[in-house]
């Protein structure tokens, strides 16, 4: 995998570029800021890079036939989830950073942000069938996977971000708020679920140059969900700032993914050669 995923000269420019951010957060943290324009500014700085990796994503999709191929579905579902978490992270640098005001709760942000659970599904099905784990569906094993996953991951969400919510439906403000405070958590643990199946269901069948491809996404969204994990856990306890360690994460596990998907432009060049 990696002789050719260095070749290409975007992938030393993110790597470049994502050690500036951890330059840039660690800065911001010894100075202990949490309000300084700084916080903010990162916030909408590394919203930049999702810019960057959809844009290529969508590019390097056309390779594979786009929608009409599996391969060209995924890599445009997760890159639309990339370019949906940069609009979000885009209106909220807006309210921080332009209006000054404390970012409501819903707004046009969370839009972008229930986006991406909706496209990182839709890819993570689409990996599930590129990875051939339909076959393993065949088995005693496979079928118990199918459905041990997905009811440990739903219960974990359930226990550790539901239970304790209530339902408020007094206006399509709060309807909205509720919809988006319970379907969040359940979205991430749908696409965890289908994550986990694909490399305990096709680790017998992955081989060659895009099995390493393959492992790379798998792990940039198993990241993303613990990402999400720690900012819902911290939002929760009200210890959530801009620039903090979360938005590392978050830089983190863009960075993963704009190196996933860059790196299966190289699938083409290597069978041209």
């Amino acid at each position: 995998m990696f002789t050719g995923f260095f070749r290409s000269k975007l992938t030393y420019f993110l790597l470049v570029l994502y050690l500036f951010f951890v330059g840039w957060w660690a800065e911001i943290n010894i100075r202990h800021l949490q309000s300084d324009p700084q916080n903010y500014y990162y916030g909408f700085a590394y919203a930049l890079v999702a810019v960057l990796g959809g844009l290529n994503g969508l590019n390097i999709a056309k390779s594979w036939g786009g929608f009409k191929s599996i391969v060209g579905r995924g890599i445009s579902f997760f890159s639309l989830g990339l370019l949906s978490l940069a609009f979000g992270q885009i209106v909220f640098s807006y309210y921080n950073i332009i209006a000054k005001v404390e970012v409501p709760f819903p707004s046009l942000a969370d839009l972008g942000y229930f986006s991406i659970i909706i496209f990182y599904i839709l890819g993570s099905l689409s990996l599930f069938k590129v990875a051939g784990s339909k076959f393993s569906l065949h088995t005693l094993k496979g079928r118990l996977s199918v459905i041990i996953i997905p009811v440990l991951a739903l219960a974990a969400s359930y226990f550790l971000f539901i239970r304790d919510l209530q339902f408020d439906f007094s206006g399509v403000s709060n309807s909205i708020a509720t919809f988006l405070s319970f379907s969040t958590p359940f979205g991430d643990a749908i696409y965890l679920s289908i994550v986990l199946l694909t490399f305990q269901l096709s680790r017998k069948f992955l081989g060659g140059v895009m099995r390493s491809r393959i492992l790379l996404l798998i792990f940039a969204l198993a990241f993303e969900y613990f990402t999400e994990y720690l900012f819902l856990y911290q939002a929760a306890a009200g210890t959530y700032y801009n620039g903090g360690i979360d938005d590392l994460l978050f830089a983190t596990s863009i960075t993963i993914m704009a190196l996933g998907l860059n790196s299966l432009r190289l699938k083409k060049r290597h069978e041209e050669q």
